[in-house]
């Protein structure tokens, strides 16, 4: 509950699974009431909300785990998951290492070989890149960074690659 700050104000109560008044986001709910009349200026529910905020709203109660136990479960798997490609990697990298002493950096096995990414990766990946802008975002930073600057510097492109 919000109670009126100035003459202007109104009382605002609201309902929401991110404050953890309830554990479904489907019963968000928000009134904002005249502070002088008592009468109900808005009464804003998940039915109200846009595709968009629905979307946020089912998110961020999954992102959370209040949906309840099956949530919570989808978390730790997500984490576990993230966990076993940290350690896949360096391990792949590892057994694929080069075994000569002077080599200087990462040196992964791939140098030198051009291929063409596969069509369900590219789908993947254009699905990611919607679902996570920020995602696209860093790959293209990523990209810009190695064409731009580490390939113009023998000593960085020695270094990292």
């Amino acid at each position: 509950m919000n109670v009126p700050q100035d003459s202007t104000s109104v009382w605002t109560l609201s309902q929401d699974s991110m404050s953890y008044d309830m554990h479904s986001p489907t019963a968000d709910r928000t009134v904002h009431i005249d502070r002088y009349s008592g009468k109900v200026l808005a009464d804003i529910r998940y039915d109200d909300y846009n595709a968009f905020g629905k979307f946020m709203a089912a998110g961020i109660a999954l992102h959370m785990g209040t949906l309840g136990w099956w949530s919570i479960l989808a978390n730790v798997l997500f984490c576990l998951a993230v966990i076993g490609i940290c350690i896949s990697g360096y391990v792949m990298w590892w057994q694929r290492r080069p075994n000569t002493q002077e080599v200087i950096g990462l040196n992964p096995p791939a140098r030198g070989i051009k291929r063409s990414i596969p069509t369900w990766l590219a789908i993947i990946l254009i699905v990611v890149a919607i679902i996570f802008p920020t995602a696209i975002i860093a790959i293209i930073v990523i990209a810009l960074l190695d064409f731009l600057v580490i390939s113009r510097f023998s000593v960085l492109e020695k270094l990292l690659k």
